[in-house]
């Protein structure tokens, strides 16, 4: 929600005081918000707020912490700032010759294993009748080697 209000405060601060490090940007933003709004808002908490934005969760901030990074950017309230949002620019995904070849080759491989595939499938396949006797006879010599047990069993127990 006030992402974007954040990341900008954030990239002012970073020219306003020529450092790139999150503590002492949030600790800038901090001393202007207790300026600006007469209620502080403590610097480990901006940091945090940062954090969220990188994460892509979602910011809620205090209506006085709004107001004041607002006044920061140069904005008279909240609503003057979402007029004047800037809009990102869609830009135009150009494909490169080398992506396209790559998908092309990419789709050539999977096209040959497919095939290959199918037709050593085809090779290998038997009837189901066969497969059908194969079960049967193996089942049956099961139930052989079953019975043999068993009498076995009852051998040695008599």
């Amino acid at each position: 929600m006030h992402s974007n209000l954040l990341q900008q405060a954030f990239e002012k601060a970073q020219e306003t005081i020529s450092s790139d490090k999150p503590t002492h940007l949030s600790r800038h933003l901090s001393d202007y918000i207790l300026e600006d709004s007469h209620e502080p808002f403590g610097e480990k908490s901006l940091r945090n707020y940062y954090k969220r934005i990188f994460l892509n969760q979602e910011v809620c901030l205090k209506p006085y912490v709004v107001e004041s990074l607002c006044h920061y950017l140069g904005y008279n309230s909240y609503e003057a700032y979402v007029v004047n949002i800037p809009k990102k620019k869609m830009t135009k995904r150009k494909i490169s010759k080398k992506s396209i070849i790559a998908q092309a080759f990419m789709l050539a491989f999977m096209a040959f294993l497919f095939l290959i595939c199918t037709f050593s499938h085809k090779r290998n396949r038997r009837p189901i009748c066969e497969l059908l006797n194969d079960y049967h006879t193996d089942i049956e010599d099961y139930f052989l080697r079953l019975e043999r047990i068993m009498r076995y069993m009852q051998r040695e127990a008599a």
